[in-house]
């Protein structure tokens, strides 16, 4: 039996990484090498961005009423969206693991695999999706909201 071509994206109070599974495993490659991140200052990813920036990885652990970027983007409430094109080089289930300290979505062309947009403390979650190889537009979404 072959095994699924699979993608991890590890969230921890923010703290993304893009890993692949064992090297046997289809892995995606970039289409450019930076994430394209719009930062708001609130929750809703609402009204024109504070900031938008270049994100080689989304890879970053705020603490609690710390600023993602000082000057430009609240300490909370702050939301940030992440888009990039990536090609998956083969075709199967893909799954995204996130785990996210309040809300996180993934979305891969316009379809959500993670739906975790709550409140929340640190927590694993999941979402497979099929694809063909090829190009496909991946978003991820997250909002901090400290109370």
């Amino acid at each position: 039996m072959s095994r699924l071509p699979r993608i991890m994206l590890v969230l921890i109070a923010l703290l993304l990484f893009v890993t692949l599974a064992p090297p046997t495993l289809a892995s995606p490659a970039a289409q450019n090498s930076f994430w394209s991140a719009e930062y708001y200052n609130n929750m809703n990813l609402a009204g024109p961005p504070a900031l938008l920036r270049p994100d080689a990885d989304i890879n970053f652990f705020w603490p609690e009423y710390t600023s993602p970027a000082p000057g430009y983007v609240n300490t909370s409430p702050y939301s940030v969206r992440w888009t990039r094109q990536l090609y998956f080089n083969a075709a199967g289930n893909w799954v995204f693991t996130t785990v996210c300290d309040d809300g996180m979505r993934v979305w891969v062309d316009n379809n959500i695999t993670v739906d975790a947009w709550y409140d929340q403390g640190p927590t694993t979650h999941t979402g497979a999706i099929y694809l063909a190889a090829g190009w496909h537009l991946v978003k991820v979404e997250y909002y901090n909201h400290s109370l």
